[in-house]
């Protein structure tokens, strides 16, 4: 009964999806590594091709401006079309959320939602809220 629990898998963020140029949507977690990558590389335009046409404001400040890698995939709780991505990144600013601080070398953790759309798996938001749900309110730098 007393299992420890299985080590996250790391996001290999610095790589592009399989095919050059097609943003690889086909499951949440392979569609958060991807959202993450072009973030990464400043690749605006193939970033609209993951993001839900209703999504407000899906790429937060957060990431990459607080966050980086190492980045890593927690859980994936999915339920018909849509889906929780459950990920952490490292903290590499000091930056305040939730009434927390965070300092350089932290891992945070936060949840991406996703939906699916056309067989395609598409973001409505990189980071939901913290663990009581609370949704995500304004990021301040310390």
């Amino acid at each position: 009964y007393n299992q420890p629990a299985p080590p996250p898998i790391t996001f290999f963020v610095g790589r592009s999806p399989d095919e050059p140029g097609v943003p690889d949507l086909s499951t949440p977690a392979a569609a958060v590594q991807t959202i993450l990558f072009l973030i990464d590389q400043g690749t605006t335009d193939k970033l609209a091709l993951c993001l839900l046409e209703e999504t407000d404001d899906a790429v937060s400040d957060l990431y990459p401006r607080y966050l980086g890698q190492p980045v890593g995939l927690v859980e994936v709780i999915e339920d018909a079309e849509s889906a929780k991505v459950v990920w952490e990144a490292a903290v590499h600013t000091a930056f305040s959320l939730h009434g927390k601080r965070w300092s350089p070398g932290e891992t945070i953790t936060l949840t991406a939602r996703v939906v699916q759309v056309e067989g395609l798996w598409k973001l409505v938001q990189l980071h939901e809220g913290d663990e009581d749900d609370t949704q995500r309110q304004d990021v301040s730098p310390n």
